[in-house]
């Protein structure tokens, strides 16, 4: 019935109404195949053109390495944010040095597969370049330069 008083009250059926995808269904089951393929078509592009974060992060298939560790502010202030990617959750060993080779910072993070965020505190650092050295649980390691301004 309500699909009735629909076409009764905008008699639209099988005429173009911008911006209605070609071509134009002439019938109601016309309507909705046509609706539910641009769905799945939209879904589609959505898939492949929006980043995938979140609680839904899907980890790169193209890296190799099981973390990635991106810092920002990057020169920093008084806060730096670690952007931590791991491919699965594992114990990360974080250290930071000043270029004359002092510990600034060393922690230990339990980190889950997905996108984990990690807030520092930096505003007692001195300005200067500072290296951030990680070893995940599975032996991986890295280091990231950090500049403090």
């Amino acid at each position: 019935q309500a699909r009735q008083r629909h076409f009764n009250k905008w008699p639209v059926l099988g005429q173009y109404v911008w911006p209605n995808p070609q071509p134009i269904a002439t019938t109601y089951d016309g309507e909705i195949e046509t609706l539910k393929t641009w769905l799945v078509e939209r879904l589609k592009w959505i898939d492949a053109n929006v980043p995938n974060t979140g609680a839904c992060f899907d980890y790169p298939t193209n890296v190799s390495a099981s973390v990635m560790i991106k810092a920002f502010p990057n020169p920093m202030h008084d806060n730096l944010t670690l952007l931590i990617d791991s491919r699965n959750p594992q114990m990360l060993n974080m250290q930071v040095y000043d270029l004359a080779d002092r510990q600034v910072l060393s922690t230990t993070k339990n980190i889950a597969a997905g996108r984990n965020n990690m807030d520092l505190q930096v505003s007692g650092w001195a300005a200067g370049m500072y290296l951030l050295r990680y070893k995940a649980s599975n032996g991986e390691v890295g280091t990231i330069k950090l500049m403090k301004q």
